[in-house]
């Protein structure tokens, strides 16, 4: 399985979360509320795609692999992503919209730093972990 687009949604993915991530202080939040809710929309957009593919093609093609580990690392790795997932679900609908980013400017920064933290360390686990066995 050509992993090339993979690759290249998390890379996207991680640009749009350096955009979002590169606003350090409270003011800067709050006078950049609006063009945060943009990129935030956007990383979440990709999000949702790209775990559509992981769902339907990269997980069930693992999970028939004749190698009994290729499949419980596949199982492992998407039992791992619910959690994330949810998490990225719930910090999505907290910081819906520029005003409850504008609001909340200072939680803004300490979630975002721990969501996207979590989320840079998944997609370079599935680069280096998850997307070689693909071609096993």
């Amino acid at each position: 399985m050509d992993t090339d687009n993979l690759l290249r949604q998390h890379q996207e993915m991680l640009d749009l979360a350096a955009k979002i991530g590169a606003y350090q202080s409270q003011l800067e939040i709050k006078n950049n509320a609006s063009a945060i809710s943009n990129l935030l929309s956007q990383l979440a957009g990709k999000l949702k795609m790209h775990l559509m593919v992981e769902d339907k093609f990269v997980y069930p093609k693992l999970a028939m692999h004749s190698d009994t580990q290729i499949q419980k690392t596949s199982q492992k790795f998407s039992n791992e992503m619910g959690d994330l997932g949810q998490a990225f679900g719930d910090y999505k609908t907290k910081y819906l919209g520029a005003s409850k980013i504008a609001d909340n400017a200072d939680l803004f920064m300490i979630d975002t730093k721990s969501v996207f933290a979590a989320l840079t360390k998944r997609m370079d686990q599935e680069n280096h972990s998850l997307y070689p066995l693909l071609n096993k």
